[in-house]
């Protein structure tokens, strides 16, 4: 190999070595003796900047090193773009939150949902235009004479009642949404399109399940019939009449029930092509009436009841109960606060202690059992002991005329004692109740159905009947009502209530229970 030769292939060598070293020096990140050498270089500051923002860094920014560079001579506009790349490179290396496509439409998407309420409970629903037409599931309002739809925890307003189809399942409400600014209309999935989804597509549900409001729950799509979709999305009590979104963020159902009752089960999801119909019906409606009117309407509160005052009710010894009872016609009417609530969820553990007890007389380990212990640990469960009052109207069961005159028949004639046959005496309609003269309107009206076919040998009771359920803020019976007054109507007189005062009892009771309360407001009711 000849001088030549060698001569370039080192050059070669030195070349390649040269642009590796170059290569490596790039992947560094630049410090601040480079700024400082770069700018002693006489590099004009705009070169520097494009280095710097072009580069990876590794920058000491403390007082002392600012010194230092302003010392070098390093232009203040250098410095502001070593912090900005400094401050870049530190939330590049941050983990990001993983998003799928329906997980970042869920913000927008559930502007469009609303809880439903009704005389027999709450559901969902979704806004689909800017005047206010609400699609929902007939079961969710039924033959209700209440409906309102709620937006968030401060703003509900009452709706109307436009069309129904209790075949499809379908009802179209209509409410004032100027109350809900934020609130966005529903984009229904172009039905002419041949494909609306597809079998195996991610879909998204948004509802009120339980307790809870504008809850999203996914799932796949596994089945499209010709009047449904069937998917694993998960749907509760609360989730019916709320929308299907598609991936693309469109309407393509109403979720309306669950099968299976062991694990999560499928949801069955009526397509939207079945309120089509529905909705026009309602439009044509609409244009004679009256736009419902956009005042707030009562809320649950926000606070909390204190969980102290709950726990001291379970382990008293004798709790009077007449203080939340009284009799309003052919009704039982009950005071139901947080206190009597839980004191009577607890009950049966109650009386089993009593059992307990009497063998812990003879033991050597006594109070090892507390059936109470779990308390202390259940503040999530909070939301069950709200700090408002309920009055619950239960008509009377008693034994009907024609059931005694036989029984008293049959045991004179042959000694045999037959089951007295009973009824309920009424059927609850409505309730009102009076501060003075000032009705207070209650957060929820609930109409319950009891359906009972009961049999021994002492009754015999197959009936069915409505109680009221109505909450009401802690403070509708108050220290400044001179009289509180309740009145019930029944559905064979609803225009003739039967009217009963409020005992000093009842009344002070009421304001002993919510106490804690107001106490932890730091106001009085």
């Amino acid at each position: 190999m000849t001088n030549l030769n060698l001569f370039v292939i080192s050059c070669a060598l030195l070349l390649c070595f040269g642009l590796n070293l170059n290569l490596i020096a790039q992947d560094e990140p630049i410090t601040n003796q480079d700024v400082i050498s770069l700018t002693k270089a006489g590099l004009d500051k705009s070169v520097i900047i494009s280095k710097i923002s072009s580069s990876k860094t590794k920058f000491d920014l403390s007082t002392d090193a600012l010194i230092q560079l302003k010392q070098a001579g390093v232009a203040d506009e250098v410095v502001s773009t070593m912090f900005k790349a400094s401050s870049e490179d530190k939330q590049a290396e941050k983990p990001k939150r993983i998003k799928d496509e329906l997980g970042n439409l869920f913000p927008r998407l559930k502007n469009s949902v609303v809880t439903v309420w009704s005389e027999f409970g709450q559901g969902s629903g979704f806004i689909i235009s800017g005047d206010g037409l609400i699609v929902t599931n007939f079961h969710v309002i039924g033959p209700s004479r209440y409906v309102s739809v709620q937006f968030d925890e401060l703003r509900k307003v009452e709706a109307t009642i436009l069309a129904t189809n209790q075949e499809r399942d379908i009802a179209v409400l209509w409410a004032n949404i100027e109350a809900f600014p934020g609130a966005e209309a529903a984009k229904i999935v172009d039905t002419n399109s041949s494909i609306v989804v597809e079998e195996g597509e991610r879909v998204m549900a948004i509802g009120s399940p339980l307790k809870q409001r504008k809850i999203m729950t996914t799932g796949v799509v596994s089945k499209v019939e010709a009047r449904a979709i069937i998917s694993d999305v998960n749907i509760n009590p609360g989730n019916s009449g709320g929308p299907l979104f598609n991936s693309l963020g469109e309407v393509i159902g109403i979720n309306t029930f669950t099968v299976g009752t062991r694990g999560p089960g499928v949801s069955g999801v009526v397509r939207v092509e079945q309120a089509l119909q529905v909705i026009t019906d309602a439009r044509t409606k609409m244009n004679g009436l009256t736009a419902p009117s956009a005042r707030l309407l009562p809320v649950e509160p926000k606070g909390e009841f204190p969980l102290d005052a709950i726990r001291e009710v379970a382990n008293e010894k004798k709790f009077n109960t007449d203080s939340y009872l009284f009799d309003v016609g052919k009704f039982t009417v009950t005071l139901i606060t947080p206190r009597y609530k839980y004191r009577m969820a607890t009950e049966v553990e109650r009386e089993a202690l009593k059992g307990r007890k009497d063998r812990e007389k003879n033991s050597e380990i006594k109070g090892s059992f507390n059936p109470f212990q779990d308390f202390y640990g259940w503040a999530e469960y909070a939301g069950e002991y709200q700090p408002v009052l309920h009055i619950q109207v239960m008509p009377e069961i008693a034994e009907t005329g024609g059931s005694l005159f036989g029984r008293l028949l049959v045991g004179g004639l042959t000694g045999v004692r037959l089951p007295a046959k009973v009824k309920f005496r009424a059927d609850f309609y409505k309730m009102k109740l009076f501060c003075d003269d000032k009705e207070v309107e209650p957060i929820q009206p609930i109409k319950r159905a009891h359906m009972l076919n009961e049999s021994n040998y002492l009754f015999n009771l197959k009936d069915a009947t409505y109680s009221g359920f109505y909450t009401y803020p802690a403070d509708a019976i108050n220290s400044g009502c001179t009289a509180v007054r309740l009145e019930v109507s029944s559905e064979k007189n609803p225009d003739n209530p039967e009217i009963e005062k409020l005992k000093t009892k009842h009344i002070q009771r009421l304001a002993l229970d919510f106490k804690p309360y107001f106490d932890s407001l730091q106001r009085t009711p």
